[in-house]
C-alpha cells in the first residue's frame, strides 16, 4: 500500500521539478533574446551613426560611439552614447548606464552592479533581487580618508541593497545632490530613449 502511495508522489514531484526548470530556461533564453535583439539595433545605430545624427539631435542629443566596457577599454564592445550639456546615456545591451550633471563639477552615474547574476539584462529590469550602482562624484568628498559615496538599489531607488557599514551615510550624501524620484525619472527618460531608438530601427527596417 506504501509503495502504490509513493510513486505518486515521487511522480508528481519529478514533474514539478522538470515544469520549474522548463520555465527558468524559457525565462533565461527569452531575456538573453531580449539582449541579443537590442545588441543588433544598437550595432546598426553604431554602423550608421552619420545617417542617424539628425535624429537624435532632434530628440534633442548628440551622439558618439565609445569603445569601453565598464571603464576598461574593449575595441569589440560599440556602445552608442546619447548626450546633452546635462546628461549622457550609454547603449550596448539596450540601456547600460546613465550619467547627469548635478552641480558644479558633481555628477551622479546610474550603472548595472556586477553582482547581478545576469548583466543582460537592461538597466530599467524591474525585478527585487536586480541591482542598479549609484555613484556619486564630487569635490565634496574627495578629501583625505573620503571616497566617492555608492549604494546598490532597487530600481524604486530607496530599497538600497546591503553590501557594506556604510549604506546609509552613502544614501544621505547622494540624495543631497538627487532624490529617489528623480533618480526613477532619469531612468524612464532613458528607458524612452531607449523605446524611441528600437521604433525609429522598426521604421526604417520593415
Amino acid at each position: 500500500m506504501k509503495k502504490k502511495i509513493f510513486k505518486p508522489i515521487i511522480f508528481i514531484f519529478i514533474s514539478i521539478i522538470i515544469i520549474t526548470l522548463s520555465k527558468f530556461v524559457y525565462n533565461i533564453n527569452k531575456l538573453d533574446n531580449f539582449a541579443n535583439s537590442r545588441i543588433e539595433i544598437i550595432k546598426y545605430f553604431v554602423t550608421n551613426i552619420d545617417e542617424y545624427k539628425r535624429n537624435f539631435e532632434q530628440m534633442g542629443y548628440e551622439s558618439k560611439i565609445e569603445y569601453k566596457e565598464g571603464n576598461e577599454y574593449n575595441s569589440d564592445y560599440e556602445s552608442l552614447i546619447l548626450y546633452n550639456k546635462s546628461r549622457s546615456f550609454t547603449f550596448y545591451r539596450g540601456l547600460e548606464s546613465i550619467n547627469i550633471k548635478v552641480g558644479n563639477n558633481s555628477y551622479v552615474n546610474l550603472s548595472k552592479s556586477w553582482r547581478n547574476s545576469n548583466n543582460n539584462l537592461p538597466l530599467y529590469y524591474d525585478d527585487n533581487s536586480y541591482r542598479v550602482e549609484v555613484t556619486l562624484l564630487s569635490p565634496e568628498y574627495k578629501g583625505e580618508n573620503q571616497h566617492d559615496p555608492y549604494n546598490e538599489y532597487k530600481i524604486n531607488f530607496e530599497d538600497f541593497l546591503i553590501i557594506w557599514d556604510g549604506e546609509m551615510e552613502d544614501d544621505y550624501k547622494i540624495k543631497k545632490y538627487i532624490s529617489a524620484q528623480e533618480l526613477r525619472k532619469l531612468l524612464n527618460d532613458g528607458k524612452e530613449l531607449e523605446d524611441n531608438l528600437v521604433k525609429l530601427y522598426d521604421e526604417r527596417n520593415k
